[in-house]
């Protein structure tokens, strides 16, 4: 989604599950959108299609599907991003990286790059 639609990447959303509700902001627009009523998943809908028109030709939709998961998110696992690695790849290529552009859940500081391939597995 986020290859078709680099505009996603500014959006913060956060999601809880015991609430079904998902909140999405931008600027300082915000929607609140409980997914499991249909009139929560119109409201998430009217947002991204307000958001997404200066730039999109489509219609979001959303829907419900119990159990299922993403391809991405069979394993529930959580994807991190040191930012020492981004910064040290940044200037070893000699250019630098959005890190927004990275498809993960968590970034973090503080750690030496590349500190997970020399322990972190054991």
């Amino acid at each position: 989604m986020l290859q078709g639609d680099e505009c996603l990447a500014a959006l913060i959303n956060r999601f809880d599950p015991e609430s079904q509700t998902l909140t999405s902001e931008y600027d300082r627009c915000a929607v609140e959108s409980n997914l499991s009523t249909q009139t929560g998943r119109r409201l998430l809908q009217d947002f991204m299609a307000d958001y997404l028109a200066p730039r999109s030709f489509f219609w979001p939709r959303s829907g419900v599907a119990p159990g299922h998961s993403l391809p991405t998110f069979v394993t529930k696992d959580n994807a991190l991003v040191n930012l020492g690695i981004v910064q040290d790849l940044s200037h070893t290529v000699g250019t630098d990286f959005e890190t927004l552009k990275f498809r993960v859940d968590l970034y973090f500081r503080g750690l030496q790059p590349w500190a997970r391939l020399t322990g972190w597995y054991g």
